[in-house]
């Protein structure tokens, strides 16, 4: 993958890196010693042949490495990831995959190794630069194909400009450089469970398309909505505190939960991981009005009727509705609960629950809800 001057000087402040600077990057990660931090906080005393990763020439042999390398060992977090509906797509078409947000890093990673499995071409990741805030961790995103969304702009005019030059850069990664790209279907993770896609999304993606045909715009940009579907929120319990909690976090706190999370993230027991790949998004009504709103709402029901529901979803709302009780659970359902319980060392069966630990289900209750309101 090689970008050409022109895209490199327009682009050159959320852009990947490419071919050509790969080899740099890489190296200064190792020589400053923080390469060997990031392997050692995440695989422990494990050895990684870091010098394997130096020998990388290029950006698609480096993610070659990384799933056939770093992957295994990755893979001990969960129990499988099963996929569906890729058969149905073109793994030479370039696609723009918008997913529910659960987790910082296991979303692309989970939805690149799927691609990896079935013979397509790994994916570009859009990543907020409000996790780009060290040298390090800039670095290790760039070369792994992710570019920039601006969060910490706030006048409307600077805005406005950001999302244009977003927009231009996926269109050009998908035309001039056929790349996928991967982003949420809004800003942040769903700490609550409930996937929602925020309409401005749409509009940033038609941005850069010349035209008032919007239907023809959005068949144009391959939008496939993405389900991603964890037995166990590694997370869980620490996004239930922050809906509960009545604590103010400063930008400075925030970005520290969200590094711990990260690693907790990838390091802790998944279960089983499910990723469901939508049909391409299409609109017959593409009026400027609610063309956006449109997409949204098609996102949001496939993404609701592709979950796959675990006992432990059907647990927590039958708990959650009160209509059920505890001894109506069925085995998987009993075991689900008390496997939750035992990640998170507390009490899910008992009949005295905290705050955080309601929260907590009801978290875990939304997937199996909003699946049934869309049947």
């Amino acid at each position: 993958m090689l970008f050409d001057q022109d895209f490199k000087t327009k682009f050159q402040d959320i852009r990947c890196y490419d071919d050509s600077e790969l080899s740099a990057a890489l190296l200064a990660l190792d020589e400053s010693g923080r390469l060997a931090f990031v392997f050692s906080s995440v695989f422990g005393s494990k050895d990684v042949n870091t010098q394997g990763l130096l020998s990388q020439n290029s950006i698609e042999q480096m993610q070659t490495w990384l799933q056939e390398e770093l992957m295994p060992e990755i893979a001990t977090s969960f129990d499988g990831i099963s996929v569906e509906g890729l058969e149905a797509l073109d793994d030479s078409t370039p696609y723009i995959f918008v997913s529910n947000h659960r987790d910082i890093v296991m979303d692309p990673l989970a939805l690149n190794i799927a691609l990896y499995q079935n013979g397509f071409p790994s994916s570009h990741n859009a990543i907020g630069d409000n996790l780009l805030l060290s040298q390090t961790a800039t670095r290790m995103a760039l070369v792994n194909k992710c570019f920039k969304i601006s969060r910490s702009v706030t006048s409307p005019k600077a805005m406005l400009i950001a999302l244009k030059r977003q927009s231009a850069y996926i269109q050009e990664i998908q035309g001039r450089y056929t790349g996928s790209v991967w982003i949420a279907q809004s800003e942040g993770r769903a700490l609550d469970s409930i996937d929602r896609t925020n309409p401005a999304l749409i509009k940033m993606l038609a941005l850069a398309r010349d035209t008032d045909d919007y239907a023809q715009t959005i068949a144009d940009l391959n939008i496939v909505p993405v389900c991603l579907s964890y037995e166990w929120d590694p997370c869980g319990l620490a996004k239930a505190r922050r809906l509960t909690s009545s604590t103010t976090l400063t930008s400075e706190q925030k970005l520290a939960q969200d590094k711990l999370e990260t690693l907790i993230g990838i390091k802790s027991h998944k279960g089983r991981i499910h990723v469901n790949f939508g049909r391409p998004l299409r609109i017959t009504d593409g009026v400027k009005a609610n063309y956006a709103q449109l997409c949204a709402n098609e996102i949001d029901a496939q993404i609701h009727s592709n979950y796959r529901i675990y006992p432990i979803n059907t647990a927590a709302l039958k708990l959650i509705s009160s209509k059920t009780p505890t001894q109506a659970l069925t085995t998987a359902e009993t075991n689900a609960l008390k496997h939750l319980s035992e990640l998170c060392k507390v009490d899910l069966l008992g009949s005295d629950l905290s705050p955080e630990l309601h929260q907590l289900l009801l978290n875990y209750s939304q997937p199996a809800l909003l699946k049934q309101n869309t049947e």
